[in-house]
């Protein structure tokens, strides 16, 4: 039996130029599956990479109605993706206030009646590799904005402090 036929099909099978076509096909998805765009093959995930991440989000300037929505204990999400960034295990609460001047030019920090200042610490879990971690399938960085949701709220809030075990 030879390996190549008088039709051109390798051992009567499929044609060999259909052969090169499917494998180059496979090679060219191949190659933007596996390479980001630097060039750069994925890394493996250790396995032991998930770990708590204790995330202190700062939201401003909020009224009564969203301090008293927001609850220990509550399941807080990504509302870009709404996957579960954690629990809510520390709520302070701080009155707002904004930079402004008196009377003589000089500048001082006065506060915004009725409106106060939240911080929030959210426990999750997170991936943690040498270059970046996430939580909620989310990069997350120090200072990046992001909005996040319970179960009554949508909060616009800077990651203002991450701690990682």
């Amino acid at each position: 039996m030879k390996i190549i036929d008088n039709k051109g099909r390798i051992f009567g099978l499929i044609n060999y130029i259909d052969l090169l076509l499917v494998l180059a096909v496979i090679f060219v998805v191949g190659r933007f599956v596996l390479v980001d765009r630097e060039g750069n093959l994925p890394k493996a995930i250790d396995s032991n990479s998930s770990k708590e991440v204790e995330i202190l989000y700062y939201v401003k300037g909020v009224r009564d109605a969203t301090i008293n929505g927001v609850n220990i204990g509550d399941i807080f999400r990504s509302a870009a993706t709404n996957n579960v960034v954690g629990e809510l295990i520390k709520k302070d609460i701080e009155p707002s206030t904004i930079m402004t001047t008196n009377e003589k030019g000089k500048v001082v920090y006065s506060e915004i009646p009725d409106r106060f200042d939240m911080y929030l610490t959210i426990k999750g879990k997170g991936e943690i590799t040498d270059d970046e971690i996430k939580v909620a399938n989310e990069e997350i960085k120090i200072g990046k904005t992001s909005q996040i949701q319970s179960r009554m709220n949508r909060l616009e809030a800077i990651i203002f402090g991450i701690d990682y075990n």
